[in-house]
C-alpha cells in the first residue's frame, strides 16, 4: 500500500499536484543514484523539477497521476527494443512525452522510433544532450498550453 504522503518519488513537491501546475516536473526512473544525481542535475539546469523513482513498480502509475510530470526520462538499462517498447508503454499509460536512454555503441539506428512523444538518448547520455531534448519538450508543452488557453471561451464576455 502507497502513503499519501510518500509516494516513493524523490524531490516530490506536493502531494496531488494538479496537472495544471506552473512548475514543470519531469519523472527520472534511473536505477544507479549516481546518475541519477547526474541527470537530476539536467533536468535542474532547464528549469525543472525532477522527481527520481529507482524502478516502474505498481506505484508508478500512482506517483505519476499524482505528479502530473511533463515529460518522463527512462533508463533502465534494457535492450534497445525492450526500452523502446517500456517507453511507449509509459507515453501511453502518462500521455505525456518520454525520453527513453538507450545503450549508444551496440544499438542499431532507431530513427523510426523517434516520434513527438517519444525521443531517444544513446549512452552515455551528455548532460547538455539531455537538456537539450527536455528543454524543446517544455517549449512544445508551453505552446500547447497556450494554445489551449487561446482556444477556451472567454467567460467573461457572456
Amino acid at each position: 500500500m502507497v502513503d499519501p504522503g510518500n509516494d516513493g518519488a524523490k524531490g516530490a513537491g506536493a502531494p496531488f499536484a494538479h496537472p495544471r501546475d506552473a512548475r514543470l516536473r519531469v519523472l527520472l526512473v534511473e536505477d544507479d543514484a549516481r546518475f541519477a544525481d547526474l541527470l537530476e542535475g539536467a533536468i535542474i539546469a532547464v528549469g525543472l523539477e525532477p522527481l527520481v523513482v529507482g524502478a516502474i513498480d505498481d506505484d508508478f502509475a500512482i506517483v505519476t497521476r499524482r505528479h502530473a510530470p511533463a515529460a518522463v526520462v527512462v533508463d533502465l538499462f534494457l535492450p534497445t527494443a525492450d526500452a523502446l517498447r517500456l517507453g511507449r508503454w509509459i507515453g501511453g499509460l502518462c500521455q505525456v512525452p518520454v525520453v527513453v536512454v538507450v545503450p549508444g555503441s551496440t544499438s542499431p539506428a532507431i530513427p523510426e522510433a523517434v516520434t513527438e512523444r517519444l525521443r531517444v538518448v544513446r549512452r552515455p547520455v551528455a548532460p547538455d544532450v539531455l537538456a537539450q531534448t527536455l528543454a524543446q519538450i517544455v517549449r512544445m508543452r508551453r505552446w500547447r498550453l497556450q494554445r489551449d488557453r487561446e482556444d477556451e471561451p472567454d467567460v467573461r464576455t457572456a
